[in-house]
């Protein structure tokens, strides 16, 4: 999770995660560029109406919209992008949490967030002593679904926020959360030994997608959300060993399983059948799932000496290169999403940790993104989401503290920035996840 951690909704990160793992496992996960829960908090609200609150503009040029190609991200080359001047979030004054009764259900959506949040605010190393499950709206208007589970984190929203997954850090326990009606559960998995990654399996939620096992006995399971079982996926021929994220199609017809060989393997998620298998590129050594683009584009990230993002369509044939280059500090890139004016990628780091999330510029690097939070001193932001052309930011770096302390919600086309949960005085950001669909 980090706690685990988007994106269909952030790292095989510094945050602690849920769960037993193994060490070489989170390295290589975070070669495939897995995306995981990001700790995040919110002490800021919005005005009633819901309308956004007001945030402090930007004399920056930007660059202007760019053609798009029928996948999504710009055909022509970028024109130069000035390196730009940091953008000072504004923080939000209001305090109070809304209750869970209070939430609008028909309009919770993209942009919307689930968080666990501590009204501590801890320098980044200190255990909470309680931590709150809230809900939070793209302005940052909160409301309180209840105490979190002692021992418990957070490990997957399902794809219309109504239900939450919590995953207890040392033991194979999970807990199926009904935010509408407020009931939870756990979920029964009594012959489950190992439990790697687990997921709401799309589109409605009413099933679990879960691996478990170690090494060659590492395999995938669908279960209900009671936790019994449904279908043991039969292990494919050449199937990797290291296992990798739970990555399923918005539909829910459809998992990307890693291979021996460096593919990607498409299975059916009723019976685990293999589909296809997607062709790793010829110069590239491994590829890993890393979220679902849209209805029929998958995100990957392909690792060599350097990884770069490539997207491939869900029908077959070869994917297409998204983001190749080799970034300012000789690393590539696990990451990308098209915005009005242009592209932004994901850039890895040298810790391993999350990457850097920047804008493409014309020689095929970036420019990253630069926030300043009152009282969070990050230097170097992470994207734990990106829904249309606002970015959902965390704090990152090599040597970063336990929690990621704030979300930001940044406007790439207006190149403002909001503070949605933690900052100055704000609480304490734990972990979060983004709706996107």
């Amino acid at each position: 999770m980090r706690l685990p951690g988007v994106d269909r909704m952030g790292k095989a990160t510094a945050y602690p995660a849920s769960g037993r793992s193994s060490q070489s496992r989170r390295r290589i996960r975070t070669l495939l560029g897995k995306v995981t829960i990001v700790v995040v908090a919110c002490a800021c609200a919005a005005p009633p109406d819901g309308t956004p609150t007001p945030t402090q503009a930007s004399t920056l040029r930007t660059v202007g919209p760019l053609a798009a190609s029928p996948a999504g991200l710009p055909s022509t080359p970028l024109p130069p992008t000035a390196t730009r001047n940091p953008v000072v979030a504004a923080t939000p004054t209001a305090t109070r949490i809304e209750r869970r009764e209070a939430i609008p259900w028909t309009r919770v959506g993209p942009g919307w967030s689930v968080v666990t949040w501590t009204p501590e605010n801890l320098s980044g190393v200190e255990t909470p002593t309680a931590a709150t499950l809230l809900v939070v709206s793209p302005v940052g208007v909160r409301y309180a679904a209840g105490p979190l589970p002692a021992g418990f984190g957070l490990a997957d929203v399902s794809v219309d926020g109504h239900r939450v997954l919590l995953r207890a850090h040392l033991a194979d326990r999970l807990i199926d959360w009904d935010l509408v009606t407020g009931h939870a559960r756990e979920v029964g998995l009594p012959d489950v030994t190992s439990l790697d990654d687990v997921r709401y399996l799309p589109p409605t939620g009413a099933a679990l997608l879960i691996s478990a096992g170690l090494n060659d006995a590492w395999h995938l399971e669908r279960r209900t959300v009671a936790g019994s079982l449904v279908t043991a996926y039969p292990r494919l021929p050449g199937q990797s060993p290291a296992g990798g994220p739970l990555v399923a199609s918005p539909d829910g017809q459809l998992v990307a399983v890693p291979m021996r060989t460096g593919e990607l393997a498409l299975v059916e998620s009723t019976a685990g059948s293999l589909v296809r298998v997607l062709p790793r590129p010829p110069e590239m050594q491994m590829c890993g799932a890393v979220r679902w683009s849209d209805a029929d584009h998958l995100m990957a990230s392909c690792s060599n000496a350097t990884s770069s993002a490539w997207r491939y369509h869900r029908g077959g044939g070869n994917p297409d290169a998204v983001a190749t280059a080799v970034g300012p500090d000789g690393l590539g890139y696990v990451d990308a999403w098209p915005v009005t004016d242009g592209v932004l990628v994901k850039r890895e780091v040298a810790c391993g940790g999350e990457g850097v999330v920047g804008r493409r510029t014309s020689d095929g690097s970036d420019d990253p993104v630069r926030v300043v939070v009152p009282g969070v001193g990050a230097e170097r932001w992470t994207a734990a989401a990106v829904v249309g052309d606002t970015a959902y930011l965390l704090p990152m770096g090599c040597q970063e503290p336990r929690w990621p302390r704030t979300l930001v919600a940044y406007d790439t086309t207006a190149d403002v920035a909001t503070v949605l949960v933690g900052g100055l005085g704000g609480g304490t950001l734990l972990t979060a996840r983004i709706l996107t669909r």
